[in-house]
């Protein structure tokens, strides 16, 4: 359990270190962070050779761009990551619950759409995890959503609603989502959120 819970961890940090050091790789807070980076390989003497001409300029720019967002990436792994993890969610004895539920399907659907089977997926979690979700729609008593690990146990409820439910999902985390509104329902929004998960 514990060797487990460990491995997620190290997951979600690197998956949240890849994400944001590309994304500061596009900012200027990079390229200020490049100049610097220059700046102090001149301050200390530091002799980096490179072509002549245009091709030293670019390779050179290249070379100390990959060398900050090393530096960036390694930033977030080690101190920024663990809070953007600590900030999800909380664990409760073996079941991961987030602070605020995250949205893993939102769809704006009419009655002509009845019965037509929609795939996502929620790759946060686990494989094969036990998933927590609860669905929001803005008329409720008129509408049906049926969900389920596979196009096959959608079973096309006629009766009342639910708000939720858990399932546990396969490897590659598929969810499935059937919808099924009066005919003379108008069009809605249905959003699905999950509140959890579990091994």
């Amino acid at each position: 359990m514990y060797l487990r819970r460990l491995l997620w961890y190290c997951g979600r940090y690197l998956r949240f270190a890849l994400r944001d050091s590309f994304k500061s790789a596009l900012n200027w807070a990079s390229i200020l962070g490049v100049g610097a980076l220059g700046a102090f390989v001149e301050w200390q003497r530091l002799h980096v050779t490179f072509a002549e001409g245009w091709q030293g300029v670019v390779l050179g720019a290249f070379v100390y761009t990959i060398i900050a967002w090393i530096v960036i990436f390694f930033f977030r792994l080690l101190f920024l990551a663990p809070l953007q993890v600590w900030r999800e969610g909380k664990w409760y004895d073996g079941k991961f619950v987030y602070h605020e539920p995250k949205r893993a399907f939102v769809a704006y659907v009419s009655p002509t759409e009845n019965k037509k089977v929609h795939h996502f997926k929620f790759s946060d979690a686990p494989p094969a995890a036990m998933i927590s979700y609860k669905i929001e729609t803005e008329w409720p008593h008129l509408i049906v959503v049926d969900v389920g690990a596979h196009p096959k146990q959608i079973e096309f409820s006629s009766g009342y609603p639910h708000g939720g439910g858990s399932m546990r999902v396969n490897r590659r985390r598929d969810m499935y989502v059937a919808i099924t509104m009066r005919e003379n329902a108008d069009p809605m929004s249905v959003r699905i959120y999950v509140t959890g998960w579990e091994w």
